[in-house]
């Protein structure tokens, strides 16, 4: 639980910065957040795929 759930927040962070990087037209900051959520969405399909094959 701890593990997923510190994913679970990260997400939620990098979700609602992407909301005031869009609001303030922060280009960088919006392909910042982009990048982190799709960093951490990967990871846990990696995670998700290694449980499968255990």
């Amino acid at each position: 639980m701890l593990h997923g759930g510190i994913r679970h927040v990260a997400i939620s962070y990098y979700e609602q910065a992407l909301v005031i990087n869009l609001a303030i037209g922060d280009k960088e900051g919006e392909a910042s957040s982009l990048g982190n959520l799709g960093n951490v969405m990967l990871f846990m399909e990696k995670v998700r795929h290694g449980r499968f094959l255990l």
